[in-house]
């Protein structure tokens, strides 16, 4: 009978997580900057119908409120210039919200973060990480204290299954042997 499959964590995406919460960041200046700039024009009750086309939304809620001021033999560019709204601005900020590939509420302007762990997609790597584990705790729990051992030394012998954690000041398993993307030159 086959081993059922399931998938260790084996670490977390740091850079990963830092990414994505600076996109957040900037992805929500830019959407509050765009709506503050339609908010001087049109009243906006539901920003999340903006999704997908924000430009042609708020022209046509602008178009919708004020194409009765205008003469019907002005075009809607001009009357958004005479009505001095700042075309290349909300040109230039949909062009940069488009820019990034997240899932965002507009109205709340909350996102939900993926899943940054790292995780093992096979037996075969299930079993590298245990076994690099089990050598991990099996140097730690049996370091002799009259003998100075290099860190180093143990991960060249162990042909980079091992690797020094600095901020932990321990043996871990390589995560980059695990997964195989590690390739020795």
């Amino acid at each position: 009978m086959k081993a059922k499959f399931v998938p260790i964590t084996i670490g977390f995406d740091e850079a990963g997580r830092q990414k994505f919460q600076s996109d957040l960041k900037v992805l929500i200046a830019y959407l509050s900057d765009f709506f503050n700039e339609c908010s001087k024009y049109v009243q906006i009750k539901d920003k999340n119908a903006y999704k997908g086309d924000l430009l042609n939304s708020f022209i046509s809620d602008f178009s919708d409120k004020y194409k009765t001021q205008f003469s019907e033999l002005l075009t809607i560019e001009k009357i958004l210039e005479l009505s001095n709204v700042n075309t290349h601005k909300l040109r230039f900020l949909e062009m940069k919200i488009k820019e990034f590939d997240l899932e965002i509420d507009y109205n709340t302007l909350k996102a939900i973060p993926p899943d940054f762990s790292i995780k093992t997609n096979s037996i075969q790597e299930n079993l590298l990480y245990q076994y690099s584990l089990n050598i991990c705790k099996a140097i730690h729990e049996n370091k002799p204290n009259d003998i100075t051992l290099f860190y180093s030394d143990l991960v060249r012998g162990f042909v980079n299954v091992l690797s020094y954690d600095f901020e932990l000041q321990k043996l871990v398993p390589n995560i980059s042997y695990i997964k195989g993307m590690y390739s020795r030159l």
